[in-house]
């Protein structure tokens, strides 16, 4: 199965027609807190036409600082229902919860080969109206 694209969005909204809204990819994420937790943050994975045989999508959310998974998810692919009809998933992130400011990623794969690794960073906004003391 080869992969068409991969991208991290802030949000991703279903529309009628069945197409897909990306909204702002994502290569950093801003947190009042931690644990973060975006709720609507999501991985959207599209393969390119033609494949035949069922395979397994799995994604994996680590952090940079000891190569831990955060949250490992796997889902069944279905064959593509045409040899022109791509297959596309949205994968919605929130429960992973991301303990510590830093770097991350999204790796995907299907049927355990990575294909791609989606990078990003976690950072804590700034308060303009906080003063140090």
């Amino acid at each position: 199965m080869r992969l068409n694209f991969a991208i991290l969005a802030q949000d991703v909204r279903i529309l009628d027609n069945g197409g897909l809204e990306i909204v702002d990819p994502i290569t950093d994420l801003s947190a009042n807190d931690l644990p973060a937790i975006h709720s609507e943050a999501a991985v959207v994975v599209n393969f390119v036409p033609g494949d035949a045989e069922e395979h397994e999508l799995g994604l994996k959310v680590t952090s940079g600082y000891q190569n831990d998974c955060i949250e490992p998810y796997v889902q069944k692919l279905n064959p593509a229902k045409s040899d022109t009809a791509s297959i596309g998933h949205v994968v919605y992130l929130r429960d992973v919860a991301l303990e510590k400011v830093g770097d991350y990623r999204v790796e995907v794969a299907v049927d355990g080969e990575t294909l791609i690794t989606l990078p990003f960073t976690l950072r804590l906004k700034e308060c303009p109206t906080c003063e140090e003391k």
